[in-house]
Parts: structure tokens; sequence; C-alpha cells
């Protein structure tokens, strides 16, 4: 997804629920903008996609909620992308 205008830091909120453990996680990224936003962007979720694969993998019992938002513009795209039925 393209950064939204405006937009200086990503904020991924991860927490698992239903079950234990009960953790609750929030990474923040200052991203800045333009081309090197879009990098820091990508590198952001490619880190908070491993936290979600490891949280699977070490606790496959537990329910993760995971969201991203942009500070300064419009929530970003559903994060992570849904599974398919």
């Amino acid at each position: 997804m393209a950064v939204p205008d405006g937009a200086t830091s990503v904020v991924y909120s991860i927490s698992t629920v239903d079950d234990e453990p009960y953790l609750d996680l929030t990474f923040e990224f200052a991203i800045g903008s333009g081309g090197r936003g879009e990098i820091a962007d990508a590198a952001a979720q490619a880190a908070a996609d491993h936290v979600l694969a490891e949280l699977a993998a070490t606790y496959p019992q537990a329910q993760v909620r995971a969201e991203r938002t942009y500070t300064g513009s419009v929530p970003g795209t559903t994060w992570p992308a849904p599974e398919e039925a």
C-alpha cells in the first residue's frame, strides 16, 4: 500500500485474546515521506509480519488481533490481509 499523504509514522498494534499469553504489543515506526517513506513502511510491515508469524508458531491456540494505522492521516488498508475463504 502507498503511504497515505501526510503520514509521518505507522503504528502496528498486535494483541492476543481469549487465551494465554495475554500480550498487547504496539510498534511505532517513523517512516518519513516520499520514496524513503515507502521503503521504511515496507520494512515496518515486514517486522510486524515476523512478529505475527512467531506468535502463531509459538502460541497456535491464541487468537491474535492486528491493526495498522498511520499517524496524521486515514487508517491504512486491512493488515494482515484477511484469509481467503
